[in-house]
């Protein structure tokens, strides 16, 4: 348990803080608390912001995302040879899940994030602010569905490349880019008016809840991109050592 305490607590206040905000928009009322952020961010609505927010939004799209998932299998996968050697010799099936096991945690933290938000937006079924749509938007409102799948995709994505490497500048630059990725998908909503603020923060903390779940899934299957360079050589030394032995 305390291998994912972290998690839990993390988990938790994300959870509540979603609970929170549902309160807050559906029964005590926050259209003014939404309405003075978007005349805030609205004021930057001309010139280079609107294309600027236009190409970032698409990042946390439906069509990308599936299309992103689809094309991750090409370099989510395990490149350990000695787990090749494995998959041919024996069990076929289970080795080629093992194979693929970074990429199926991956799908499978998409798709049920995709069917939670999805069933949410139903669930609460909140107008979007049309008088405030800079471009053409359907469905429901809340949660941000761009905001969550931002959250979920980009921060799980992340912590699959680093539960693979040792190398510092990775995790740092990761680390950092993932963040600023997914405030400005969520700005880009509010900017371009098809999101109400708490839509956002709704969607963003539905996401964190999804990240903590991916981490504990990650932590006890410990999936690997490529193994890290202490594991390929303590690989080594234990082959070195079993020759020598042998000999």
């Amino acid at each position: 348990m305390r291998k994912y305490l972290a998690e839990i607590i993390v988990g938790s206040i994300a959870l509540l803080a979603f609970i929170g905000i549902t309160i807050f928009v559906f029964a005590i009322g926050s259209l003014q608390f939404d309405t003075d952020v978007f005349n805030a961010v609205a004021q930057l609505r001309y010139g280079g912001f609107i294309d600027f927010f236009k190409v970032i939004t698409f990042f946390g799209g439906v069509i990308f995302n599936i299309g992103f998932v689809v094309v991750s299998i090409s370099f989510l996968f395990n490149r350990n040879r000695s787990t090749y050697k494995v998959y041919f010799k024996n069990d076929k099936v289970s080795n080629l899940v093992n194979l693929f096991l970074p990429w199926l945690i991956f799908a499978f933290t998409i798709l049920i994030e995709f069917i939670i938000f999805f069933s949410l937006k139903n669930i609460f079924a909140r107008p979007r602010p049309v008088e405030w749509f800079l471009v053409n938007q359907g469905g429901y409102s809340f949660p941000s569905g761009h905001t969550t799948t931002a959250t979920t995709l980009y921060g799980t994505l992340v912590m699959l490349i680093n539960n693979s490497t040792d190398k510092k500048w990775v995790n740092i630059l990761t680390w950092t880019l993932m963040p600023i990725i997914i405030v400005l998908i969520g700005i880009s909503r509010i900017f371009l008016g098809v999101h109400y603020t708490t839509d956002v923060l709704a969607g963003l903390m539905l996401g964190i809840v999804m990240l903590c779940i991916a981490s504990v899934v990650i932590k006890a299957l410990n999936p690997k991109i490529c193994y890290k360079n202490n594991v390929d050589n303590n690989n080594t030394a234990n082959k070195a050592e079993e020759i020598a032995q042998a000999k």
